[in-house]
């Protein structure tokens, strides 16, 4: 039996009646025995070239996708051998099979596909592959977006984060990335339209654990791990009561540290205060409530602004125009209108 949607693209199709953009909800399932039709898929999905040779056991294909353009969680099922070139443009990508082996990166490193162990795309360009019989999980996740936080983190010079696909993460780590993609997972499945802002959230987190897994982290502050602890744990609570009329001392109170303590470790780790780490959470908040509102649905920008803290709306328009590139009235208009 094959199930399909109109454009078989897993970066394109939506099973929901959203129609596709970088904020748009990405809901893809097919599935069938038609050699031509799984190769196509696999194609467009991955920007790759596809070369099948076929085994004693019956071909069969599957591809799904959940998530929108900052990040997907998609699914991989190819009864066959394939082989060819792909592309990670524009996307950090990893994955992990389930069942299946293969080769990646074939004549530069020619790094092996274990079967359970995660492992990256090559991030510099076409790449060619050989999987035989594979059914995989895959994350998708915009570089841009990885980029933010990595610039955000201190992970790598400002701008210019580079991936290592060769590197082989500890036990430890890879634990900690597959616990917290399952998490996010369930989190992504549990309702049968995620907003923008619960996606957007998971896919911060799956950043988060990405940077942590491939990268190693970022680099300890000048004042050991504990001052890195404590920002993380003042980060998370302001991350957390973003929504309150919340300070930095409770923020302080929660990382153990005095106000003066936690100002000074955000600057040495972060670069900036507490309280700019705060306005920039609730920016971000802001700017994915209206990427989720219908236009003419009634959302006013005014009632967001101050529901996530902003009194002062002129203040609010100006760094929310430096912040994005745009007015925030813009936002909530290029937002698309739900066909029937």
């Amino acid at each position: 039996m094959t199930t399909t949607t109109p454009d078989p693209r897993p970066d394109l199709a939506t099973g929901d009646s959203c129609a596709p953009g970088a904020d748009a909800l990405v809901r893809f399932q097919v599935a069938g025995t038609d050699v031509d039709q799984g190769v196509a898929v696999f194609e467009a999905g991955y920007g790759a070239d596809v070369a099948v040779s076929l085994g004693d056991r019956p071909f069969a294909y599957g591809h799904t996708a959940l998530g929108d353009a900052t990040m997907t969680l998609r699914t991989t099922r190819f009864h066959a051998s394939v082989r060819g070139t792909a592309d990670a443009e524009g996307e950090h990508v990893v994955a992990w099979t389930r069942q299946g082996v293969g080769t990646v990166d074939i004549g530069r490193t020619d790094v092996g596909v274990e079967t359970g162990r995660p492992w990256l795309f090559p991030g510099d360009g076409r790449f060619a592959y050989q999987l035989d019989d594979v059914e995989m999980s895959l994350v998708h996740l915009d570089r841009g977006f990885v980029q933010g936080l990595a610039d955000e983190l201190a992970v790598g010079p400002e701008g210019g984060l580079r991936l290592d696909h060769t590197v082989r993460p500890r036990e430890a780590a890879l634990d900690r990335w597959r616990s917290t993609v399952a998490e996010v997972a369930r989190s992504l499945h549990a309702t049968a339209a995620p907003s923008a802002l619960l996606r957007w959230e998971l896919a911060r987190t799956t950043g988060l654990a990405l940077l942590t897994t491939f990268t190693g982290g970022p680099a300890e502050p000048a004042g050991g791990p504990l001052a890195h602890r404590a920002v993380r744990t003042a980060a998370e609570h302001l991350r957390e009561n973003a929504h309150r009329a919340t300070g930095t001392d409770a923020a302080a109170a929660a990382a153990g540290l005095s106000v003066r303590g936690l100002q000074q470790a955000f600057r040495r780790t972060l670069g900036v205060t507490p309280t700019q780490y705060l306005r920039g959470v609730r920016l971000e908040r802001v700017h994915a409530e209206l990427l989720a509102a219908t236009p003419g649905g009634g959302t006013l920008v005014s009632e967001v602004a101050r529901r996530w803290g902003f009194a002062h709306l002129g203040r609010f328009a100006g760094t929310y125009q430096q912040r994005w590139g745009e007015h925030p009235t813009d936002t909530l208009r290029r937002r698309p209108a739900p066909r029937g």
